[in-house]
């Protein structure tokens, strides 16, 4: 958060959060996250926040390849059990939120 009157939530280069428990899909994003409602939101979006798509072209920028993209997305999944905020046995779940597809080669 920045401080002053009226704090807000400080933001990388594509608009997600800084800090906090860092997740793969946070870490090695294709969307941002941003915890934030959008128009006209349901219930469920409250709670939760938005996502958005990034641009292709940014997402060509962060990996050079869907193979780049998954090492680096594995990797988060292995530094997020070492740090005790999944247990090993959520690795399949947290693949599951994996989109190499969306990279282009």
């Amino acid at each position: 958060m920045t401080g002053g009157n009226a704090p807000e939530v400080r933001r990388d280069i594509d608009g997600i959060a800084l800090g906090g428990i860092r997740t793969p899909p946070v870490e090695v994003p294709v969307d941002v996250l941003s915890g934030v409602p959008g128009p006209n939101p349901q219930l469920i979006c409250i709670l939760l926040g938005s996502t958005t798509p990034l641009p292709d072209a940014r997402l060509a920028e962060r990996y050079s390849s869907r193979r780049a993209y998954q090492r680096e997305y594995n990797a988060s999944i292995d530094k997020t059990i070492k740090a005790g905020f999944a247990l090993n046995e959520d690795r399949k779940a947290l693949r599951a939120f994996a989109e190499p597809s969306r990279i282009t080669d």
